[in-house]
């Protein structure tokens, strides 16, 4: 896979494809290659862009949740063998999460204010289930789908699934949008 970075300021990211923007952000040992899929998928109905979030560009000090805004692929696993094997890279996501669970966003989530489709998995060990459901409480404007028989990562262990949620998600607001007009 294989993706033109654009950048502006200090701000990297990718941008592909024409039509109404979708955002997909990565969590924290995220990267491009876990929205492959979706990229692929709509990048033919959407502008879909990806920011690069700055985690392995932030000095130690700034490594915090306050600093940022089968499925194993070849190159996920040699991505993820990458990080972990370099001590400094290792050293900054320990940073990260402990940060994590320090400043919780809860507080926080009810500013979103866009339609928001928060996808789960059922059998999610990492974030289980119960955050997905107080996120919806969170954040207004919010629908929740569960994905069974699925961890941490719907969007590579599921694609297929994980696609056609999005999929009626965004064809629902364009219904809803029309309307409206």
């Amino acid at each position: 896979m294989e993706y033109q970075i654009k950048q502006e300021g200090k701000f990297k990211f990718i941008e592909i494809g024409e039509g109404e923007p979708l955002l997909l952000l990565h969590g924290l040992f995220g990267a491009l290659s876990n929205f492959e899929h979706l990229i692929e998928f709509f990048k033919k109905t959407n502008k879909v862009i990806v920011p690069m979030l700055p985690l392995f560009d932030l000095d130690l000090l700034h490594t915090t949740v306050g600093g940022l805004p089968a499925m194993a692929t070849d190159e996920l696993v040699n991505e993820c063998f990458e990080i972990t094997n370099n001590r400094i890279k290792v050293i900054k996501i320990i940073s990260l999460a402990k940060s994590a669970i320090r400043n919780n966003l809860g507080d926080e989530l009810n500013q979103i204010k866009q339609p928001t489709c928060l996808i789960w998995g059922n059998n999610d060990t990492i974030t289980p289930p119960f955050v997905g459901k107080e996120f919806n409480k969170l954040i207004p404007n919010s629908e929740l789908h569960f994905i069974d028989k699925c961890g941490h990562a719907p969007m590579m262990e599921v694609p297929d699934e994980f696609n056609k949620i999005l999929s009626a998600f965004i064809s629902k607001l364009k219904v809803e949008a029309a309307t409206v007009h």
